[in-house]
């Protein structure tokens, strides 16, 4: 993944930094977005036993995988024209009034809000944690 954006992250998403995946919990910029060295100046504590603050271009996104998937409440549905998606199982939400069917399919990468197909890939944890809370207003619970 190149280098991170700082609209790509909230509180709370999952990222990985020097190899360990960690939730991110709060972000600092040092210097006004109109100076040239705003992307590398802006810090990013992480939670692990306290608090590890890296700098935003060290950190980097965790590969969505199957186990994933499966992990955060998906299940994995084999279409009999031979393809597999992942299916958020929505009985893992308490108030589903507010679900939207979520479908994810990893290979080749895409994304299906009920039957729309969304351009955007979700190719890690952290973009799948933002899409479920955009579409659903809840967090999506991450079992790494």
């Amino acid at each position: 993944m190149n280098n991170m954006e700082i609209n790509e992250l909230r509180v709370g998403n999952y990222v990985n930094y020097n190899g360990l995946n960690l939730e991110v919990y709060s972000f600092e910029n040092r210097y006004p977005r109109s100076e040239k060295r705003y992307d590398n100046t802006v810090l990013v504590d992480l939670l692990f036993d306290g608090f590890i603050t890296a700098i935003l271009h060290e950190v980097k996104g965790i590969p969505l995988t199957e186990e994933i998937l499966l992990n955060c409440g998906f299940e994995k549905i084999n279409h009999i024209n031979g393809y597999s998606f992942y299916s958020f199982n929505r009985k893992s939400l308490k108030d589903m009034n507010a679900y939207m069917p979520l479908y994810i399919y990893l290979n080749p990468n895409c994304t299906k809000l009920a039957n729309f197909t969304v351009q955007q890939n979700v190719e890690y944890v952290h973009q799948l944690q933002n899409l479920f809370f955009a579409i659903n207003g809840k967090e999506l619970n991450i079992n790494l």
